[in-house]
């Protein structure tokens, strides 16, 4: 049985398919095996194939262990649910085999809860339907013997995680934070350059001022030695002076006296 990727995804989508679906206790389960509760959903997707027809055929199993079984015609390891991904696997106007998916759903099955398998083609179906059914029955069998022997483990695990996250959360709110430490001696360092800089350039300018002070030193002392050669040589002019008068006196008097 082939199909063109663009009608079957037109058929799932429409709800245009065949549907069975039963219900069954994880008592029933273990009690008249998986395969026997199997065997009406296998038929279903037997005649419905048979028909030119996709079906989805359900098993639902509750109690302790909570299982779900799903039957499905596909044209790739894509639920029902996932069809409009099929695009990315297959041309939309490709045609192509229907195969026979086994989906199932628990949560101690793994960490996804999910699984699906090719079980075979529609035609597989068709002509040996003995081998695709020992197939479906040995699989959803040892996923059922899983399923029972780890119980509630996914859960403690989840549980496990979430409390060691929330005790991360806790002690990052409680411990301070690294980057401060790191931004104080940045600051310090600034602060230190800052000082040593104040203090180079507080050196020149000390400097300066001892060489104008020593300059104006210097020519205070030029100034007083030019002010006492000035009076010097002015006292000695008036000396002179008051020789050369004295001297024309007493010469007028002994003219005189003659």
């Amino acid at each position: 049985m082939d199909i063109k990727v663009q009608d079957f995804v037109d058929r799932i989508e429409a709800n245009t398919y065949t549907h069975f679906e039963a219900t069954k206790s994880d008592a029933v389960a273990n009690k008249d095996g998986i395969a026997a509760l199997l065997t009406p959903a296998l038929a279903a997707i037997s005649e419905a194939v048979a028909t030119g027809h996709l079906a989805q055929a359900k098993l639902v199993l509750t109690g302790k262990a909570n299982v779900v079984y799903r039957l499905e015609t596909g044209v790739v390891n894509l639920p029902f649910e996932n069809t409009k991904k099929v695009f990315q696997f297959y041309d939309l106007e490709e045609t192509v085999p229907v195969r026979i998916y086994l989906i199932t759903e628990a949560e101690d099955l793994n960490a996804s809860g999910f699984r699906i398998d090719e079980m075979g083609t529609a035609d597989d179906l068709m002509t040996n339907e003995a081998a695709v059914a020992a197939k479906v029955n040995a699989q959803a069998s040892e996923q059922w013997t899983y399923v029972n022997a780890h119980l509630g483990e996914v859960a403690a695990a989840k549980e496990k995680a979430a409390a060691a996250f929330k005790a991360k959360q806790a002690a990052a709110k409680k411990t301070p934070a690294k980057k401060t430490p790191a931004k104080r001696t940045t600051t310090r360092r600034k602060t230190t350059t800052a000082r040593k800089t104040t203090a180079a350039a507080k050196k020149p300018t000390t400097a300066a001022a001892k060489r104008t002070t020593a300059a104006k030193k210097t020519t205070t002392a030029a100034a007083k030695r030019t002010t006492t050669k000035r009076t010097t040589t002015a006292a000695k002019r008036t000396t002179t002076a008051k020789k050369t008068t004295t001297t024309r006196r007493t010469t007028a008097a002994k003219k005189t006296t003659n």
